[in-house]
C-alpha cells in the first residue's frame, strides 16, 4: 500500500481528487451540525441525508453503467464542479433550510459519478499487479479525508464562520474540478 505513494501520477490524482471524501464528511458529518446550529430540527436534517441515500441508491448503477465506456477520468472534473456548487449552495443561500436541501441534492448527483468514477480511476492508474496496493493507498487518503472533516470544519468555522468555511471548501472543490478536467483533458492521468 504504502509503495503507491511512490507513483508520482498517483499521488497528483490523491492530491485532487480528496475533494471528494473530504466532501463526503463535509455532507454526512459536518452539514448536520450547521443546519443544528443553525435552527433546523433533526428529522427535517435526517430527511434531507435520507434524501441523498435515495437519490445515489436509485441511479448508481445506471450512471455507473453509462460512464463505463467513457473511462473514469473524463467526468471526474464535472463531478468535482457539482460538489463545488453543492458547498457554494451551503454558503450563499439564505434560507438554511433550502440551502441544505438544494445542497445535498446537487452533492447526491456530484457524489453518484465519483463513487463509481474514484475507484476505477485508481485501479487505471496502477501498474499490472498493483491494484490492490493502490486501492489500499487511496482508501488511507480517502479515509484521512473523510475523517477530518468534522474536526476541520470546526476549526475553520471558528475563525471566519460557517459562510466562510462552506466558501473554502467550495473554492477548494472547484479548484479540483478545473484539475482534474485539465488533467483528463491533456491526457496527464492515464486513460
Amino acid at each position: 500500500m504504502v509503495s503507491a505513494f511512490g507513483d508520482q501520477t498517483f499521488l497528483l490524482f490523491a492530491l485532487m481528487a480528496f475533494v471528494f471524501p473530504l466532501s463526503m464528511g463535509m455532507v454526512v458529518a459536518a452539514a448536520p451540525v450547521f443546519g443544528a446550529e443553525m435552527g433546523l430540527g433533526e428529522g427535517y436534517i435526517g430527511l434531507v441525508l435520507g434524501g441523498n441515500s435515495l437519490i445515489v441508491a436509485a441511479l448508481a448503477i445506471p450512471a455507473a453503467t453509462r460512464m463505463e465506456a467513457m473511462g473514469p477520468f473524463r467526468l471526474l472534473g464535472g463531478a468535482a464542479a457539482l460538489v463545488s456548487a453543492a458547498l457554494f449552495s451551503y454558503a450563499l443561500i439564505p434560507d438554511v433550510a433550502s440551502a441544505l436541501l438544494v445542497g445535498t441534492v446537487v452533492f447526491s448527483f456530484g457524489e453518484i459519478v465519483f463513487s463509481s468514477a474514484v475507484p476505477a480511476a485508481v485501479a487505471g492508474l496502477a501498474p499490472a499487479g498493483r491494484r490492490g496496493a493502490y486501492q489500499g493507498g487511496w482508501a488511507l487518503v480517502a479515509s484521512f479525508s473523510m475523517g477530518s472533516a468534522l474536526a476541520l470544519s470546526g476549526w475553520l468555522k471558528g475563525g471566519v464562520g460557517w459562510q466562510g468555511a462552506w466558501l473554502a471548501y467550495a473554492t477548494v472543490a472547484l479548484a479540483a474540478a478545473v484539475a482534474l478536467a485539465a488533467s483528463a483533458r491533456g491526457g496527464f492521468l492515464r486513460q
